[in-house]
């Protein structure tokens, strides 16, 4: 096939619907190590169209890349684990060969090489591990690969980023939202990373969490992903101004802020990069009948992206993006890229 543009590429690749088949409902996971109680807010996470093709590595996106035949095949799934195994087959293949374009013939400039798999694939400080990562090299051994990016793999009868507005005032529903953000959030944490997801049958939820905030997470709005309508064929990059491209038409899609977040996983600047630390362990009440705080739910608000914590209040960070401590445009740097991968 021919090459296209790799923002072609993760714009209008359709993803087959997966087919949920004989499914079993029942609490997500749980653990000693993370619960619904450690998380004490819930931020909204404004990331955009707009914000990724206004970043400093947007350029990126021009470049080009092979494409790969979408699968033709009715994935059927029950549960998170054949979730995972239907998504190996018609969603992660194109990350890694968008990825791999990315990084070709040069490095973004503060960037390194990265590459994503299952999560087990790199360093753990503990017996357990997420569903997904990324990281620097196949090459480097185990005990010095440090997952940047840490996900979880979730069906969407369990879990959803719209569950508490679809079921408002229900505790049970509020515990479980939680307690899967308790675990993602434990993750990012473990391994001290800034960046995180979730992608279930249905959605991809990017998530990040900042500095001293140890109980809070921001998550971005669910992004579908299957489409249910062929892209506009006026969605382009368009001019290409100061390594960005401002009048880009499209919409975001699932394949697009996967790549995306794998780039801001990608970054060494130590200000604005992947590695946040892992703040204080959190401290688990033994008492289990205690009321389910429903005070962390993100209120969306077109005029507002307050939430509510409680009787407190608090501007979320980043409500117009991805925050980034400099704004200075610079051009491309060459930075030889240290290894080519077989290409999914």
């Amino acid at each position: 096939m021919a090459p296209i543009t790799i923002f072609d590429y993760l714009t209008k690749t359709q993803i087959p619907k997966l087919i949920e088949n004989g499914t079993e409902g029942g609490p997500n996971a749980r653990s000693g190590s993370f619960s619904y109680k450690d998380i004490h807010q819930v931020g909204h996470w404004d990331l955009t169209f707009k914000t990724i093709m206004n970043d400093s590595f947007a350029y990126c996106l021009g470049r080009e890349v092979e494409q790969r035949p979408t699968s033709t095949t009715k994935p059927y799934v029950n549960d998170e684990h054949t979730t995972e195994m239907r998504l190996e087959s018609v969603f992660w293949p194109h990350v890694r060969r968008a990825l791999d374009a990315a990084f070709r013939p040069n490095v973004p400039r503060g960037h390194v090489e990265i590459f994503c798999d299952v999560g087990s694939f790199f360093r753990s400080n503990r017996n357990i591990a997420p569903d997904r990562g990324a990281g620097v090299s196949v090459e480097t051994p185990m005990a010095c690969r440090p997952n940047r990016l840490p996900g979880e793999v979730k069906v969407s009868w369990k879990w959803s980023s719209d569950m508490v507005q679809r079921q408002p005032g229900n505790d049970d529903v509020n515990t479980e939202y939680k307690q899967v953000l308790s675990q993602l959030l434990f993750y990012m944490k473990e391994h001290t990373c800034r960046w995180g997801y979730i992608i279930t049958n249905k959605e991809v939820v990017c998530a990040r969490r900042q500095a001293g905030q140890d109980n809070s997470i921001e998550i971005s709005d669910g992004i579908p992903l299957t489409r249910h309508k062929k892209p506009s064929q006026n969605w382009s990059l368009g001019r290409r101004v100061n390594n960005r491209y401002p009048k880009a038409q499209g919409k975001l899609t699932a394949l697009l802020a996967i790549w995306y977040i794998h780039m801001l996983a990608s970054k060494e600047c130590s200000l604005d990069g992947w590695f946040l630390g892992r703040g204080p362990a959190p401290t688990l009440k033994s008492d289990e009948s205690a009321k389910v705080n429903t005070g962390g739910q993100a209120k969306r608000k077109a005029t507002s992206k307050t939430v509510t914590a409680g009787t407190r209040k608090r501007k979320t960070a980043g409500t117009t993006g991805v925050t980034t401590r400099s704004q200075t445009e610079e051009p491309e740097k060459t930075i030889p890229a240290k290894r080519k991968r077989k290409m999914a």
